[in-house]
C-alpha cells in the first residue's frame, strides 16, 4: 500500500508573514483567518480572528495557529501522513544551523531568483546544541488527526551549502597546489561529522518523543556530480 503524504513546505498565511515582518494587518488578512479557519474546521479559529482583531499578537502563538491550519488542509485533503509544511519554521538550513555549534554567520547568498538565503560557514567540529524538533513536533503531535511526520535537512545538504573554514584548511586540503581529490575528502569529512554528531542525535530525540516516520530532506544531493557517493555515505 502507498501512504499519501506532500514533499516540501508550504506558503505561510499572510496573517503570519506580516506579523512576523513587523507590518500591520488588513481587513483581508483577518477575513482570511476567519474563512479558511471555517472552511478547514480548525477547533477554536475566532480566538485567533480575535487576536487578530485587538492587534499586537504574539508570533510564536501565530505560528501554531499556523500549524493547526496548515494540518487541517492537508487532513481534509485526504493526505494520510501530514506535516505542517514548515510553518513555525524559518529556513530549512538556518534552522539547523542556528541549533548547532561549529558554524558562523558569513552574510546572505544568492539561491535562485530573487530568493536569497544566510549562509554560515563551518569554524570547528560540528555538534548538536540541542534538539531542534522537538518542541515543534511535540505541539503538532498533540494537535495532528492523522499519522505525522517530521523533515530533518540531511547532513550532506547542510555541508554543500555551507563555506568551509575548517575541514579543508585545517589539514591543508584546499588552496594552490591540492586537486580535486583532497576537496572531496574535506566534504566527506565534514558531512560524517554532521550526521554523526549533528543529525543522529536529532533524530534519536525524536525517536524518543514517538516519531515514526521521519524525513531527511536532502535538495542539494544533485548539487555535484562527483559527490553522490559522499551523499550516499
Amino acid at each position: 500500500m502507498l501512504l499519501t503524504h506532500e514533499i516540501g513546505s508550504l506558503a505561510k498565511p499572510p496573517w503570519l508573514v506580516k506579523t512576523s515582518a513587523g507590518s500591520p494587518l488588513e481587513e483581508s488578512d483577518i477575513e482570511h483567518a476567519h474563512r479558511w479557519g471555517a472552511k478547514l474546521g480548525v477547533d477554536g479559529h475566532e480566538e485567533l480572528v480575535e487576536t487578530l482583531e485587538r492587534g499586537n499578537p504574539d508570533k510564536a502563538e501565530l505560528g501554531r495557529w499556523a500549524s493547526r491550519y496548515a494540518l487541517r488542509l492537508l487532513e481534509s485533503a485526504g493526505i494520510e501522513v501530514v506535516y505542517d509544511g514548515e510553518q513555525q519554521r524559518t529556513e530549512m538550513y538556518a534552522w539547523a544551523v542556528e541549533h548547532s555549534t561549529g558554524f558562523e554567520p558569513r552574510g546572505t547568498v544568492r539561491s535562485f531568483d530573487n530568493k536569497y538565503y544566510s549562509k554560515s560557514a563551518v569554524t570547528a567540529e560540528p555538534s548538536l546544541r540541542e534538539p531542534y524538533h522537538n518542541d515543534e513536533f511535540a505541539f503538532l503531535q498533540s494537535v495532528a488527526n492523522h499519522d505525522l511526520k517530521i523533515p530533518v535537512t540531511g547532513a550532506y545538504t547542510i555541508a554543500v551549502w555551507s563555506y568551509d573554514e575548517h575541514f579543508g584548511p585545517q589539514s591543508g586540503r584546499i588552496g594552490a597546489g591540492h586537486g580535486r581529490s583532497e576537496e572531496l575528502a574535506a566534504r566527506r569529512e565534514f558531512a560524517n561529522d554532521l550526521a554523526r554528531n549533528v543529525i543522529r542525535p536529532n533524530l534519536e530525540s525524536l525517536i524518543e518523543l514517538g516519531a515514526k516516520w521521519i524525513q531527511i530532506d536532502e535538495p542539494g544531493a544533485s548539487t555535484e556530480a562527483d559527490e553522490l557517493d559522499i551523499f550516499v555515505e
